[in-house]
């Protein structure tokens, strides 16, 4: 799932740090947005406001405008992807092949293995992304995927698991 944002925002004391303000605004720059509640309930009685990361975003439109109210930032924020997909500069650098692992033997055989796409898609952003193995989270896919079979035989098909006196299968 791709992820954008827009932000629109008005400075105070912009004019004090007009320099350090536009160099953290320019394109491919990454954001972090949290948003955060008013902490209404019993639990975490520490924090006035709790705070929920919402992801990083890169800055692909930033704006600095004048105007009666003071000085306006509209920043349009895209997800990390769009460093690869050439939304915002970035493109692989060459013809890349994702799903296969060349590796050669001990006696100088080449041995071809598929990877998982948990493996290709954290591949892709540790290498091509620049994130850190650490910070890469991948919830929603498995790493191992089971193969589908379907059964066409006429007769039933039955699982029989033939289990010895001492519990073994």
């Amino acid at each position: 799932m791709r992820r954008s944002a827009n932000i629109n925002l008005i400075a105070d004391d912009y004019e004090n740090n007009l320099t350090t303000t536009k160099n953290l605004l320019s394109i491919n720059k990454k954001v972090e947005i949290l948003i955060g509640f008013k902490n209404t309930t019993d639990e975490y009685t520490n924090y006035d406001i709790l705070w929920f990361p919402q992801g990083v975003y890169v800055i692909i439109n930033p704006n600095i405008s004048h105007s009666s109210e003071g000085i306006r930032i509209s920043l349009t924020l895209h997800d990390k992807m769009a460093l690869l997909n050439g939304e915002c500069g970035g493109t692989l650098p060459a013809s890349v092949i994702f799903d296969t692992i060349e590796d050669i033997d001990e006696n100088g055989n080449i041995i071809i293995t598929k990877p998982s796409i948990y493996q290709i898609i954290q591949e892709l952003v540790h290498h091509f992304g620049g994130e850190q193995l650490g910070k890469i989270l991948i919830s929603d896919i498995d790493k191992e995927i089971k193969k589908v079979m379907k059964w066409t035989g006429s007769t039933p098909l039955y699982l029989y698991e033939n289990v010895s006196n001492d519990g073994t299968v």
